[in-house]
C-alpha cells in the first residue's frame, strides 16, 4: 500500500472547482464503510469522502472565521490528517465526529 496522498487531496484548491455544486456522492456506502475501504488501500473511497465533506468543512471553517483561502488550506490539512490516520481507523464511533475533531485540531494549529 502506498503512502502517497490521493490526488483528491493534493488538488483541493485548484480553481475551487471541487467546492462548486458538489452534492453528496450517491455511492450508497456509509462513511464508515468508505473509511474501512480507505484503510485497505482503496483510494477511490477516499475521493468519495473528500467530495462528500469538502463543502461541509468549508462551511465549518467559514463559520469559524476563516477566509476562503484559509478555509481551503484548512480543508486540505484536515483531509491530510484523515489520510494519515487511515491505518489506525476503527469503527468505534461516528465518522463525522472524527472528521470534525481533526478539523478543530487543524483550526487550532
Amino acid at each position: 500500500m502506498s503512502d502517497t496522498v490521493p490526488a483528491a487531496v493534493s488538488s483541493l484548491s485548484q480553481a475551487g472547482e471541487l467546492y462548486k455544486g458538489s452534492p453528496r456522492e450517491p455511492s450508497g456506502l456509509s462513511d464508515t464503510d468508505l473509511m474501512l475501504m480507505v484503510k485497505k488501500g482503496k483510494s477511490g473511497a477516499f475521493e468519495v469522502l473528500v467530495r462528500r465533506y469538502q463543502q461541509p468543512l468549508l462551511n465549518f471553517f467559514r463559520r469559524m472565521g476563516a477566509s476562503i483561502d484559509d478555509a481551503e488550506d484548512l480543508i486540505q490539512e484536515t483531509f491530510l490528517r484523515l489520510y494519515a490516520y487511515r491505518k489506525r481507523y476503527r469503527d468505534s464511533g461516528k465518522f463525522t465526529s472524527l472528521l470534525y475533531v481533526l478539523a478543530k485540531h487543524a483550526w487550532a494549529d
